[in-house]
């Protein structure tokens, strides 16, 4: 794996396919990944979380970014970026771990293993039945969990929110709870997210509990 810099690591946002920067990037962006997001949003047999892996979450960035990154669905490591990655003070996770964390990550939304998945249906289905402040809490407490994971693994140049976001949404949906993320405001996202980064995952918590509909 050839080691690249820093340079060749902005280029990645620089020679997109819209030929934008700045602001103008941004706007754009926004506009095609909401579409994208929509789209793939209703294909409903895309989202089988029986057997969903890395490769199809990176499939998420592919899909969302299609119009925008040549190297859409491209993990950094992919993109020859194999060593520490952070913003401000943030480390995230190292390029040529995203995989294997990655996938102790996504062997956890498995439901065969009764006895150590932290999803396993058959638990969801009996404390559903509950449907008290107790069961509220426990799926809060998984997906703040889920969502700090996705955020330290960060595995993409951009576009992490957007999938990790859509991602989440989409895997509460198949436990039949309504997880409104996007109701969530962008600054409180972060505030929490960075904290998680510090392994204190109660505001983290406490924003999904919010915003759960059950």
């Amino acid at each position: 794996m050839q080691l690249r810099n820093n340079n060749d690591f902005d280029s990645l946002i620089v020679h997109n396919k819209l030929g934008l920067l700045g602001e103008a990037l941004e706007l754009k962006m926004r506009e095609l990944t909401q579409f994208r997001i929509l789209e793939l949003k209703s294909n409903t047999r895309f989202w089988n979380f029986d057997n969903f892996d890395y490769a199809q979450y990176k499939h998420i960035h592919l899909y969302v970014f299609q119009d925008i990154f040549e190297w859409a669905g491209q993990d950094r490591y992919e993109l020859g970026f194999s060593g520490k990655f952070s913003k401000y003070i943030i480390q995230f996770c190292r390029g040529d771990e995203i995989s294997s964390y990655a996938d102790s990550i996504f062997s956890t939304l498995e439901f065969k293993n009764l006895n150590t998945k932290d999803f396993s249906q058959t638990h969801i289905e009996s404390m559903q039945s509950q449907r008290d402040y107790t069961y509220q809490k426990m799926i809060a407490k998984k997906l703040a969990s889920l969502w700090a994971r996705l955020n330290f693994l960060h595995p993409f140049r951009e576009g992490n929110g957007r999938v990790s976001r859509l991602f989440l949404e989409m895997f509460a949906q198949t436990l039949h709870i309504k997880f409104d993320i996007e109701n969530i405001e962008r600054r409180k996202q972060v505030i929490a997210l960075n904290r998680s980064m510090r392994g204190n995952l109660q505001s983290l918590e406490e924003l999904v509990f919010m915003n759960l509909e059950i």
